[in-house]
Order: structure tokens, then sequence, then C-alpha cells
């Protein structure tokens, strides 16, 4: 098809249609879609460059496939990568507050709007130099992005560290006084066996005269 928003459209129907083979809720399919029509939509300039490279010309749709096989393969290993770093911090990001999941959908939506954007300048001045700009452009956007998520992961694991130590300490706080309350029960239960032997032994010695 050669007009470009049925493309998106036809690869939005498959990708919805694929997606009810996997077992996720809702919010799951959604972002797992949106992230990677959004990561090939931040493919375009690298693969804009590679057709530059090996001189494009229309009618030439074996250079074409050949660059959209290299720029899918990146693309789902790119989404495997993603998948196995979010596995292994134990992150649901459909489990998110829903502040949080906002801030990080439009993030995503205006790195892509912005990729977007740069691609179409690009295209429009139509040289090397351009589509070389717009990878180095959409790269720094890209990395920004990251660092920004990175900085909100690590300030994640820093709040919840601080309520486990906080969680940690209430309860050693609680374990002293359990403690301490345990040993003056102990001192008191001491103090009375101590007192009921002393008596015992007057009671013996009171018993023993009473016979003598």
């Amino acid at each position: 098809i050669k007009n470009p928003y049925l493309n998106l459209a036809t690869l939005l129907i498959v990708l919805i249609l694929l997606s009810f083979y996997y077992e996720s809720g809702m919010w799951t399919r959604i972002i797992n879609i949106v992230t990677f029509m959004g990561i090939g939509m931040l493919f375009e300039p690298v693969a804009l460059l590679l057709l530059h490279a090996m001189n494009f010309h229309m009618g030439e749709s074996y250079k074409y496939y050949f660059v959209m096989v290299i720029c899918s393969f990146v693309r789902g290993n790119v989404m495997y990568i993603l998948s196995k770093l979010i596995s292994k911090k134990g992150m649901q990001i459909a489990d998110f507050p829903r502040e949080i999941l906002g801030v990080l959908v439009m993030v995503f939506t205006f790195t892509v709007l912005n990729c977007c954007f740069v691609i179409l300048l690009s295209l429009e001045a139509g040289s090397e130099k351009s589509l070389l700009m717009c990878a180095s452009i959409v790269i720094s956007i890209v990395l920004t992005d990251y660092f920004m998520l990175y900085m909100m992961e690590r300030f994640n694991y820093l709040v919840q560290k601080q309520y486990e130590d906080a969680m940690y300490r209430e309860e050693m706080h609680y374990k002293d006084i359990y403690y301490e309350e345990a040993e003056k029960q102990n001192k008191e239960v001491q103090k009375l066996k101590h007192d009921m032997k002393h008596k015992l032994h007057e009671l013996y010695h009171l018993v023993e005269n009473s016979d003598g």
C-alpha cells in the first residue's frame, strides 16, 4: 500500500490481533503496541540514512525491503532488551499509579512527535547532512528520556529503601519495647518467687516451732 496512513493503520490492526495470542491485561497490550510502533518511528531516520548510503532510487524495492528487515530486527531486539530489563527490575508498567503512567505516556508521545517533526524537516531538506543531524537529534532525545526514566527509577528505589529502613527501625523500636517489658516482667516474677520462697521458709520454721 502506497498510502503511509493506511500502512500505519494496517500495522496497528495486525498488532492488535497478534496481542490476543498472549495472556495480558488491556493496558499491557496497549503499552506494548504503542511502544513497538513508537520505536519503529524512532528508527525512521536510521532507515533513511541507510537508504541514502545505498543510493536508493524508486523502483529498487530490494534495497528498501533489506533496510526494513534490518530495522525490524533491531526494533525487535530493542523490545526484547526492554522487556528483559523491566522484568529484571520486577516492574509492571500496567500496575503503575495513574499519575506516573500518565507522565510516562506523555513523555513517550511527545518524544515520538518530536522525532516525527525532525524527520519531516530532514525529508524537506533532502540532504545527507540533514539526515545525519536528524539521526543525532533523535538519539539525543531518546537518551534524554532514558536518563530521565532512569532518574525516576532510582528515585523510586530510594523512596522504597527509605520506607523499608523506616519500617525496620520501627520494628526494632517495638522489639526493644517488647524486650524491656519482658525483662521487667521477668524481674517481677523473680522477685515474686523470692518472696514466696522467703515466706515458705518462715512458714516452715513456724511449723517446726509449733511441733517442738
